[in-house]
């Protein structure tokens, strides 16, 4: 599969910068943190509604932590170790013993969760004033971020009841963000007659993330005249929506929202698969497929913690990048000066990497 056509330096890119075979200690904490993971992962599997077979279940948990104990013992074992590289270990044994999507069920019940308060979400944000409206739509991406079956504290959350996204919505933190560009990038995106012409958004999470956060921002950015591509995975990874979903929740959204579905009908906002089944994502093994769709953008909006700080945090693009996530892991947010549940929301213009704190 190809690189990235908006990569700027293909032959240095590098998704991850965060090298486990050089720290010894994030190694650790990411092996325990994969290990520990696992057991929840695959508790979701065993209570799906067409739940793999048990022994099937166990082969997989014994054959995985065996692995890792590997990797423990000898991390160069692989030629690489990040985040990126245990996803990819991680996903290799989950398709080596069949074990189907684990988190089906839960991102289900969770879209049709978000598509009952959609409407009212867009109804709010089309009532809120011109010169406001961004903010509020990264807002709500940023709340809407928050669901991660991934993160441990936000895993618990989800288990206790806690995902709630009005709330969310009402307890982000204030302004100033740890990444705060917001007021450039809402200088640029406000209205009509903007530098952009077409946008390419990678897509996080299923549920709030993508219902809530991430239709509502393509909506906005077709409404003032650039043309949308919302990139999803074409294979299951953690609680992320796959493209086969995000066609599905679309459905359902146009029925609701009138302006939503002329922008579908109309091709200013599609659809497409990244070639990817992980929650981090390398730009420089994507389908041809996406690869086509990039053609073009001017704009590229990395959404989530995977793709916008824990891989791509530092790529420099051809075009301006938006980075927008929250910080959910307290390794992560350590590893990056800053504290759990700080919020990126930067604008880097083509041709410069991601910087923290800025």
């Amino acid at each position: 599969m190809p690189s990235l056509c908006l990569l700027q330096d293909p032959a240095r890119y590098r998704p991850c910068d965060w090298d486990l075979l050089i720290d010894a200690a994030g190694r650790e904490y990411w092996i325990n943190e994969f290990l520990t993971h696992s057991r929840s992962m695959l508790a979701y599997a065993s209570a799906r509604r067409d739940p793999p077979p048990a022994d099937r279940i166990a082969a997989m948990r014994a054959a995985y932590h065996n692995a890792l104990e590997h990797l423990r013992r000898r991390p160069e074992a692989r030629g690489r170790l990040d985040v990126l590289e245990l996803c990819i270990l991680r996903d290799e044994f989950l398709l080596e013993y069949d074990l189907g999507d684990p988190y089906a069920d839960v991102k289900r019940q969770e879209n049709e969760a978000a598509l009952r308060i959609y409407p009212t979400v867009v109804q709010r944000l089309d009532e809120t004033p011109a010169h406001q409206r961004v903010e509020a739509l990264f807002r709500g991406v940023l709340a809407g971020n928050r669901f991660d079956l991934g993160s441990p504290a936000t895993t618990a959350e989800y288990h206790s009841g806690r995902m709630d996204f009005f709330a969310h919505l009402a307890a982000l933190k204030p302004r100033p963000w740890f990444v705060d560009g917001l007021d450039g990038i809402a200088s640029r995106i406000s209205g009509p007659g903007g530098p952009y012409t077409k946008a390419m958004i990678f897509a996080d999470n299923a549920g709030a993330d993508a219902v809530l956060g991430i239709l509502p921002l393509a909506r906005h950015l077709a409404t003032v005249g650039v043309r949308v591509v919302v990139a999803a995975t074409d294979h299951f990874a953690l609680n992320d929506i796959t493209l086969g979903e995000l066609n599905g929740v679309l459905q359902v959204a146009t029925r609701a929202d009138e302006v939503l579905r002329r922008h579908v009908d109309l091709g200013s906002i599609t659809t497409i698969g990244t070639g990817h089944g992980h929650p981090l994502i390398d730009l420089s093994n994507i389908s041809d497929e996406c690869n086509a769709a990039a053609a073009g953008c001017d704009l590229i909006v990395l959404e989530g913690m995977g793709r916008a700080i824990e891989s791509n945090f530092r790529t420099s693009f051809r075009c301006d990048c938006i980075r927008v996530a929250m910080i959910k892991n307290e390794a992560v947010a350590r590893h990056y000066g800053c504290g759990p549940f700080d919020l990126v929301c930067g604008l880097t213009p083509g041709g410069r990497g991601g910087q923290l704190g800025g």
